[in-house]
């Protein structure tokens, strides 16, 4: 999505402006959690080359380099009477600084939040609708299981 793009890459520049990085220095970069966890790293990386410095990502945080973690990345829709959608996008990040001598910096809450009206759901798993036989055929076979087991218990037994 473009615009969790963009958020996210506002975020790592605000981030990266934070710190003062020697060009040409190595750094890592370090992203944990959140589903699209790869957008905010691409972001930093971005960032970080621009101003002349090397990022390496890592598993692990490793000194010198930033430590990121997403607290909240979503998207979320509301239909409205217009049979159009509303759609609310949040970024919302906390980051660190890690330098050689493993003295910790905290470079502050990063939050972005964009809303827009779109005509249709972007969604990885687009919401699906049961069908008429789906809603009345569901509740029958439970009701049908229980009607043979409670059947099955009282006859079994004697």
């Amino acid at each position: 999505m473009a615009v969790l793009s963009d958020q996210a890459r506002s975020i790592a520049e605000e981030m990266i402006a934070t710190v003062q990085l020697p060009s040409g220095s190595r750094i890592s970069v370090f992203v944990e959690g959140g589903d699209a966890r790869s957008v905010i790293e691409n972001s930093l990386i971005e960032a970080i080359q621009k101003r002349g410095v090397h990022p390496r990502v890592v598993k692990d945080p490793v000194p010198p380099g930033i430590h990121v973690v997403v607290l909240q990345q979503e998207v979320h829709y509301q239909k409205n009477e217009k049979e159009l959608f509303e759609r609310q996008i949040r970024t919302h990040v906390e980051g660190r600084w890690v330098n050689e001598g493993l003295e910790a910096v905290f470079l502050g809450r990063f939050k972005r939040t964009g809303i827009d009206t779109v005509s249709s759901r972007e969604d990885r798993f687009p919401e699906s609708k049961a069908t008429l036989l789906e809603q009345v055929l569901g509740p029958i076979v439970v009701i049908a299981g229980v009607i043979v087991a409670v059947y099955l218990l009282f006859t079994v037994r004697s």
